[in-house]
């Protein structure tokens, strides 16, 4: 039985170490063996979703998030030495706007004027991301690619707050709404619009000068002439926020 001053994470600790027994708060589980452990656990997480299934509780409500990963890495993982990866500089011109708080890693080329505002995390650690001229990409967007599946915005593009475009090609004078997800492969042709919230899966096309919108988003109609100057002042709004946040030193 468990000690008096015996707490959860020093139970688990030694459940890891060898012993056939497991107590959380007052839940023993005397049918979780070591050899059940080693079959089930190849990682940390594994190990928590095996011991969160039996209590029906997830394990970090008991042992505390911190604490779990504190006494268990030592413990229950074998870490192997890598290599970092070794990533060439981001080319970002310098008629660029690039916003406090930005993160741009890799293979990176960023056009001339373009706008990357505030929290946007642009990332080409296993192929290229391309961002073209003048084009916008707005707060707490994310922009990645996979290994042999590269990332291309066009010009005059704008791509809103929260967007995530991975793997994707986007075409010039698009528009990614809100929140909206293109994965890889999925193409916007030229002048598209994927509307906010909406799901582009891989490999799916959106026809030039088309709105498409849902989960999974398809098209709709085509775009009206008063839908493709608005998408222009868009544009144009952001050289102007451009200007602003720079003469304030953002």
């Amino acid at each position: 039985m468990r000690g008096v001053h015996e707490t959860p994470l020093i139970v688990l600790r030694r459940k890891c170490r060898g012993s056939a027994v497991i107590h959380a708060e007052d839940i023993t589980l005397e049918h979780l063996a070591n050899e059940r452990l080693e079959s089930l656990v190849r990682s940390k997480d594994e190990f928590v979703a095996a011991i969160s299934h039996e209590l029906r509780t997830p394990l970090t409500a008991v042992v505390g998030f911190a604490g779990l990963l504190h006494f268990l890495t030592p413990a229950c993982t074998t870490v192997e030495q890598v290599e970092p990866l070794d990533l060439p500089q981001p080319n970002i011109e310098p008629s660029a706007f690039i916003a406090a708080g930005t993160h741009i890693y890799g293979d990176v080329t960023i056009g001339a004027d373009a706008v990357i505002m505030f929290g946007v995390v642009i990332r080409a650690e296993f192929d290229s991301i391309r961002i073209g001229e003048r084009t916008n990409i707005q707060d707490n967007s994310v922009l990645h690619c996979d290994e042999e599946i590269p990332c291309v915005v066009g010009d005059d593009v704008t791509v809103g707050h929260a967007a995530v475009i991975h793997g994707a090609t986007v075409g010039d004078f698009c528009l990614v709404g809100i929140g909206a997800r293109a994965l890889n492969r999925s193409v916007l042709g030229e002048g598209a619009w994927l509307a906010a919230g909406s799901v582009l899966p891989e490999g799916k096309v959106i026809p030039a000068w088309t709105l498409a919108m849902g989960i999974p988003a398809k098209p709709i109609r085509e775009l009206t002439e008063d839908e493709i100057l608005r998408q222009a002042e868009g544009v144009i709004t952001y050289q102007r926020l451009a200007a602003t946040y720079r003469s304030l030193g953002s």
